[in-house]
């Protein structure tokens, strides 16, 4: 499979699946990437950050088709959405507290297919700060459910709004 490239096709090929291999790989590899650059500074690759209120945080907004993949460079951190798409996260790196607050949704065109909302956390570099990840709901500091090593599920908000989970580490940053 391949692309008509010759100067007299130049076209779609519906026979040879060019547009449905390339949306396979697309679908496949979607998903957001912020990471802090030592010389440009922040920079999000399908998403977009800004500094919160302090300049210690960061509001990272998925732009990607999906909302469900996100990695954040400065944690070597690849988080997935199994259940519930993202909405945004803050990265709160200083501190006495660094964490990852995630606010999820629980809703898709106004339907709530979801009863347990799920995220895994795949550690890619133990070079970088953060290990032993605890997933807390909202402030009220309810544990979520170990699914296994890296998945945890826990309950969306009844009223049908974002849910909002702390993801904290062991390891200072």
């Amino acid at each position: 499979m391949f692309w008509h490239a010759y100067p007299f096709a130049m076209e779609f090929d519906p026979h040879s699946g060019d547009y449905g291999l390339g949306f396979f790989g697309n679908a496949l590899q979607q998903g957001g990437h912020y990471l802090q650059h030592p010389r440009l500074g922040p920079l999000c690759f399908l998403c977009s950050a800004s500094s919160a209120n302090s300049s210690t945080s960061t509001v990272i907004v998925p732009e990607d088709a999906y909302h469900r993949r996100m990695f954040i460079e400065p944690l070597a951190l690849y988080i997935v959405a199994k259940a519930g798409t993202f909405q945004r996260m803050e990265l709160q790196t200083e501190g006495s507290s660094p964490h990852l607050s995630v606010v999820l949704n629980a809703t898709e065109w106004g339907e709530r297919p979801w009863s347990r909302l799920q995220i895994t956390l795949t550690k890619t570099s133990d070079s970088r700060p953060g290990s032993d990840f605890i997933v807390t709901k909202g402030g009220m500091q309810i544990l979520a459910t170990k699914i296994d090593a890296n998945t945890f599920a826990f309950e969306p908000a009844s009223d049908g709004s974002n849910t909002e989970v702390v993801v904290s580490w062991g390891k200072q940053y």
